[in-house]
């Protein structure tokens, strides 16, 4: 595996939406070249229980053009972690809003005094008006660290599922290293 320092974080810079055939990420240049290239994607899939879906976000794709997955561990190093936001079922007048589509940048605020779990992290709009739900427990301490190491660290969503009716059934995010232009997707429409 490749491997570059978390000093060698990702410079992002990204001119998405529906029309743009990617963004680029690259590593300083003094420092190894590492290239990411974020890809506008949609397709159709399957939930777990086997209900259609439609997702549509990015992908990263790494230099050679091979897709990565979203905990590999050249995206680890380079400081953008991707997540599933949790427990968004709970909220659904917040997963419907469109301030919560790809490209939108989000709010992730530590919660100390939450009384299931100190370590909590919470996802918010922009504007933080709207809560939508919690890094996953799996993924805090990482995403602690990469708020608290980097004052310019930027948030934003990643990617999101609708089922076949158009409401929104899940949400992913995305932490990283430096603020990022995206295009935000526009609402779905149920085909």
């Amino acid at each position: 595996m490749r491997q570059v320092g978390l000093a060698d974080r990702i410079r992002a810079y990204a001119q998405g939406g529906a029309s743009s055939s990617g963004a680029r990420a690259a590593a300083a240049p003094e420092r190894q070249n590492v290239s990411l290239t974020f890809k506008l994607r949609e397709f159709d899939t399957s939930a777990d229980d086997g209900t259609p879906i439609y997702g549509r976000g990015w992908v990263v794709r790494d230099e050679h053009g091979q897709a990565l997955s979203d905990h590999d561990e050249l995206l680890d190093d380079c400081g953008a972690l991707i997540f599933k936001v949790a427990v968004v079922t709970f909220r659904p007048a917040a997963l419907r809003l469109s301030c919560f589509n790809p490209g939108n940048d989000v709010k992730l605020v530590k919660e100390p005094t939450n009384p299931v779990d100190a370590n909590a992290i919470a996802v918010w709009d922009h504007s933080q008006r709207h809560h939508l739900g919690y890094v996953p427990a799996t993924r805090t301490w990482r995403i602690r660290i990469g708020l608290d190491g980097n004052p310019n660290a930027h948030a934003y969503i990643w990617w999101d599922w609708h089922k076949s009716d158009g409401k929104r059934c899940g949400i992913k995010a995305v932490l990283l290293p430096h603020p990022t232009t995206f295009t935000a997707f526009p609402d779905w429409k149920a085909q």
